[in-house]
Parts: C-alpha cells; structure tokens; sequence
C-alpha cells in the first residue's frame, strides 16, 4: 500500500473552497476530468481524459471540516481523506490518499503517480478558486459602473439644443 498526504493553503473561504470540491457535477476547473457521473448521493465516478473511470463511494461527511471515500478502477483501490481548516480568507487543506495497485507491475509507481495527482489536483483548484475570486472582483467593479451610470443621463445633440434655446429666452427676460 502506498500513501501519499499533500497538504497547501488556499486562498479562499472555507465554505466557498469545499463547494467547489465537493460538487461533482461542477468538474471543469479539473483538467485532468473528462466527465463525472454521479451515480447517488454517496456514490460518483470521475473519468479521466481518456476516458478511464474511476469509482468513489463517500464514507464519511463533516461540511467544512472533513471529507472521505473509498476509490476504485481496474488498477487500484483505496481511501482518500480530506481535512479543511479556516484560516480567516484562506483555507488549509490536508489530503491523505493510500492506494494499493491491483497490479503487481504498477507497485513501484503507485506513490509518484499520487504525488503528482495531488500536486495537479491542487494546481487546478488554485486556479479555481483565483478565477472565481477575479470573476467576482470583475462582477463587483461591473455593479459599481452600472449604479454609478444609471444616476449619469447623457445629453444628446437634441437635449443640448433645447437646453441652449431655453438658455437663451431665459437671458432676454
């Protein structure tokens, strides 16, 4: 069995961080997903980018706190552990995954190729959640320019003429 524990902080709220992690259906910050299905509430299945499945059976849920499954394919099987903690506007994340290969020949490889899973799971869920907070700085700064312009009426060509003509009856009386 091989373990592997990838442990970051994230610059994001606790609560926004595990609702990106946790809705299944929401997978295109993954670049290493394909699709996911899910199958029922406790159950889901990832596909990879060429399409090879992998199924997740959830086993423990604590919102915002921790996180768990049993995962499994034709190569491996085994637990992943999710712990998240608040850190004020970030969140720190402790992820532990042991794997055992199904195949005696991917033994030796099993560990580096979790490490480097977890390292691109991560590096997908920076960008994520860096995205997000853009997005929402963009949409921020867009609804101060839309209240600020709608107390701003233009004058057109026409306003200003009739406002020069009103102007200058005004001075002859």
């Amino acid at each position: 069995m091989a373990t592997s524990n990838m442990k970051a902080s994230i610059p994001c709220d606790i609560h926004s961080l595990w609702k990106v992690i946790t809705e299944i259906e929401n997978y295109t910050w993954r670049s290493d997903l394909s699709k996911t299905e899910v199958i029922s509430d406790q159950q889901f299945v990832e596909y990879t980018k060429e399409g090879y499945p992998t199924t997740f059976t959830i086993t423990s849920t604590e919102p915002y706190k921790r996180w768990e499954f049993d995962m499994e394919n034709s190569n491996m099987k085994g637990h992943w552990v999710g712990v998240f903690t608040s850190n004020g506007d970030e969140t720190e994340i402790d992820f532990t995954e042991q794997v055992t290969a199904k195949k005696i020949f991917m033994k030796p490889f099993i560990k580096s190729y979790l490490k480097k899973q977890q390292a691109q799971f991560v590096a997908d869920l920076k960008k994520a959640v860096l995205a997000s907070v853009y997005q929402g700085t963009i949409r921020s700064k867009m609804a101060d320019l839309r209240s600020c312009c709608v107390t701003f009426t233009p004058r057109t060509s026409s306003t200003r003429r009739s406002s020069a003509l009103q102007e200058r009856k005004s001075s002859h009386f």
